[in-house]
This record gives C-alpha cells, structure tokens and sequence, in this order.
C-alpha cells in the first residue's frame, strides 16, 4: 500500500477480505463507523460526536465507495 510519508508511524492499517467483514470487526470494536459521500441525507461532519473512537471510511477519487460500504 503507498502512503504519504511518515504516515504509516500515525495511522494504523488493517486489512480484511471485504469491507463487510471489516465493519463487523469495527462495530464490535465500539466504533462507530463514518462513511464519506455524497447524498441527500448527508449529515455535515462538524456535528458528528468524535468523542468515541470513529472509523472514516473515503472512496476513491474517481468512483467514491461500492453500495456494499455505503449500506
């Protein structure tokens, strides 16, 4: 995986077989789970609660996220 450098001494990695998996593992973590695109039902992340631990999951730049991470 590139990364920016130095990145990778601030961010932690973690790789599943499909992001289904992945928000299982989170959400049984205590995550909560945030996931950037763009909607009508959008909620403006200034008025998220970032106070428990939170997950940000971005898209690529050319075709945002699969249906299967925005559910």
């Amino acid at each position: 995986m590139k990364a920016a450098s130095g990145s990778s001494y601030w961010v932690k990695l973690n790789f599943h077989d499909s992001i289904i998996v992945a928000y299982q593992t989170l959400k049984k973590q205590g995550f909560n789970i945030l996931a950037t695109y763009a909607s009508e039902n959008n909620i403006d992340y200034r008025f998220v609660d970032f106070t428990n631990q939170t997950v940000i999951i971005l898209g690529t730049k050319l075709s945002g996220l699969t249906s299967e991470a925005i559910k």
